[in-house]
């Protein structure tokens, strides 16, 4: 059985960790989470830069000129691929697809690739910003903030990215009701059916 391989697309603060988070829980573990803004922060840090979104957003734009607008992507498939052939996990999930052309990557590598945009409102944003507070200055965030960040070329091409998404998961409640659409999402896509066979 071919892993599914889903990739996570949305502004900063729109939920994708939690999706991540909920779909490996529902995966009992077996499960692997890529993220790709990690990588970014770890760069920063040896580099050393500030860990900030602005600065993230730039080594990411550095290293797209230097490398191509698929280096990064490209990167990730071949992990996924090496864990894949060593492990078998039924299940990958990508948080943080932020271009066409790294969605078009995924596409080519993983048959069984699925692309959800999780959207939210500004408030909504703004509240899980702070809740997992990943870097020093998103705890003081507010909403100037999130209306700059919108204007970073990162999110412009992750706004650009979403009207391609298989499926769409509106944040727009409850983190119950994030979660209770994630599960409908899951079931429509088809992964319910390879969740449910890891219990």
């Amino acid at each position: 059985m071919e892993t599914i391989v889903i990739g996570l697309v949305g502004s900063h603060g729109v939920g994708k960790t939690t999706v991540a988070e909920h779909i490996e829980r529902r995966c009992h573990g077996q499960t692997q989470i890529y993220t790709p803004l990690l990588s970014l922060r770890k760069l920063a840090q040896q580099i050393p830069l500030q860990d900030w979104r602005d600065t993230l957003s730039e080594i990411r734009r550095c290293l797209e000129v230097r490398w191509g607008d698929q280096a990064i992507a490209r990167r990730i498939a071949a992990r996924i691929k090496r864990k894949i052939l060593r492990e078998k996990f039924p299940i990958i999930v990508i948080d943080g697809v932020q271009t066409e052309a790294e969605a078009q990557v995924f596409r080519q590598e993983f048959p069984n690739f699925t692309l959800l945009c999780i959207e939210a409102k500004r408030d909504t944003r703004l509240e899980f910003i702070r809740r997992r507070a990943e870097t020093r200055r998103d705890k003081r965030m507010d909403r100037s903030e999130i209306t700059r960040l919108v204007q970073l070329w990162s999110q412009r091409d992750v706004l650009k990215l979403a009207p391609s998404a298989d499926y769409v998961i509106s944040n727009h409640g409850t983190l119950d009701k994030l979660l209770d659409r994630t599960e409908e999402v899951i079931q429509l896509a088809g992964v319910s059916a390879r969740l449910n066979s890891t219990g």
